[in-house]
């Protein structure tokens, strides 16, 4: 009888769908309004907030200005990244 409820939860277990709890979003939709600020610190302040993992160039320098109001996170970050070359 163990045997048999062991193999049920096992099953159950397997059938279960996997979640991982720290996937990003990134259909959220963000609003920005920022002015000469350096782009290192845009982006860091954006990793931070949304759990962003994150590798910068020492080369990337250039401060933005710029108003994003209910975009995309995706989208936020191309304009950013494209707007300086990048």
């Amino acid at each position: 009888m163990r045997y048999k409820i062991f193999i049920m939860l096992v099953c159950f277990l397997l059938m279960c769908p996997v979640v991982k709890p720290d996937t990003i979003d990134m259909k959220q939709k963000v609003s920005l309004q920022l002015d000469k600020v350096p782009i290192t610190t845009v982006l860091h302040s954006l990793a931070q907030q949304y759990n962003l993992n994150m590798v910068q160039a020492a080369a990337i320098d250039g401060e933005l200005s710029l108003k994003l109001e209910d975009v995309y996170l995706e989208d936020a970050l191309k304009a950013i990244l494209n707007a300086n070359g990048y």
